[in-house]
């Protein structure tokens, strides 16, 4: 395992050291506003004043501002915007994230003012979307690249540093943490202010995301405080200081993973890291981090009207696992806000998988938690007693099936130790 992550090992690490990529600013309306933007702004007037569209009923019709096409494929209606010919996807805030080349922050500070929620300020100024050239894209890829593997290559080894403390905060206590999560004592970290852009430095706990090929195509960033008491925790989570998007991806992430561990017959598969590797100690099993509900499931098939089918789009896979798995275990994240959505993404992620010739099951943990949150309210000592009693008492033959008996009262009740097999 070792070898397998060794430096170098995810692809060439440039010898200059370069910034991080900027952050996310402030924090983010509640829930409520957010919806009350999506219902106030209309795509088809937002986009228009940057797109030239064809009004057809309901919905209007322009040449895809981000590819290069004769035949219009863009479709545009109030709420949400889908090229039938490069599968761009998404409602009023995507579209300012991507015209804008901005976060999610600021793509809603300027929505406010869209849907008349920022007295004063100005809306959304019109202006042209410049399609961008091949060489464009790939000088564009290229660069975030570089800036994930500028940031991998001021990382430590995590063990004896606050990358350590911070998991061992999080329930994860003496577990080996894998060569995959790494530390850099000061990361760039920028953010908008009310005087312009500012930027600081703070410590964070990094992982590499490794494509299909296996090399690195992107770094998940988790800044890091210590809090009065000496714990350290996420940058966000801190009392009294201003609130920060503590979690950040340089480089990319689609159908990339965090592997937490080299894969096996039986994988289990989630969102963040901290859940997986609950998980794994739990169950004993290899584990990867998906870092996001969309790129565990993937993208599903469109309708005419643009709408998921809910059949998998296979231009679009999301996490790709190799052919030695033959067993994925979907870990549910029931502190999940939306949970409809999350039916939705576990439901085509188990089709995918199930397409493919692979055994799919869904874990669920109690109630409104994840498996990091029940690990956290349990006795770390004990749950590692009785998971070695129950492999001494079994041996090789150790399954899931004993989890359930030995550890699941410890560990996962009704999560791990109840998996439920999905049928296509």
């Amino acid at each position: 395992m070792a070898a397998a992550y060794a430096d170098g090992a995810f692809g060439p690490v440039p010898a200059k050291k370069q910034g991080a990529r900027r952050g996310a600013g402030r924090a983010i309306s509640d829930r409520a506003e957010l919806e009350l933007i999506r219902q106030r702004v209309s795509c088809i007037a937002l986009i228009g004043r940057s797109v030239h569209l064809k009004r057809r009923g309901s919905l209007a019709i322009g040449l895809c501002p981000f590819h290069t096409e004769r035949s219009a494929s863009f479709h545009v209606w109030d709420d949400h915007y889908h090229c039938f010919g490069c599968g761009a996807h998404g409602g009023a805030f995507d579209w300012i994230m991507r015209a804008e080349d901005c976060g999610f922050a600021r793509a809603v500070d300027m929505l406010r003012a869209e849907a008349g929620l920022a007295a004063g300020r100005p809306a959304v100024a019109a202006r042209p979307i410049v399609r961008a050239l091949p060489e464009d894209r790939e000088r564009a890829r290229r660069r975030k690249l570089e800036a994930a593997r500028a940031i991998w290559a001021e990382s430590l080894p995590a063990r004896g540093t606050p990358a350590e403390a911070y998991l061992a905060g999080r329930g994860l206590a003496g577990w080996p943490i894998p060569p995959c999560i790494r530390f850099v004592p000061e990361l760039r970290y920028e953010l908008p202010e009310a005087d312009g852009r500012t930027h600081r430095y703070l410590p964070a706990m990094v992982a590499v995301i490794q494509g299909a090929d296996d090399f690195l195509i992107g770094v998940h960033r988790t800044y890091l405080r210590r809090r009065n008491d000496g714990q350290w925790v996420k940058a966000s989570s801190v009392e009294g200081e201003p609130p920060l998007q503590a979690k950040l991806t340089a480089g990319f992430v689609m159908s990339g993973a965090v592997r937490l561990a080299p894969a096996g017959p039986r994988l289990l598969l989630g969102e963040g890291k901290e859940t997986v590797a609950s998980a794994m100690r739990a169950a004993g099993l290899p584990g990867w981090a998906a870092l996001s509900l969309h790129n565990l499931c993937g993208r599903a098939r469109r309708d005419v009207h643009g709408r998921p089918t809910g059949e998998p789009d296979p231009q679009w896979p999301g996490v790709v696992l190799p052919p030695i798995v033959r067993e994925v275990i979907l870990l549910a994240d029931g502190d999940t806000k939306d949970l409809e959505l999350l039916e939705r993404c576990l439901a085509l992620a188990a089709r995918r998988y199930a397409l493919q010739g692979r055994t799919v099951r869904i874990a669920r943990p109690q109630g409104r938690e994840d498996f990091n949150d029940m690990l956290c309210r349990l006795d770390a000592a004990a749950v590692d007693a009785q998971l070695r009693a129950a492999q001494e008492a079994r041996g090789p033959e150790f399954t899931v099936g004993d989890l359930q008996d030995a550890c699941t009262r410890a560990v996962v009740e009704g999560g791990l130790g109840r998996l439920a097999q999905v049928v296509p």
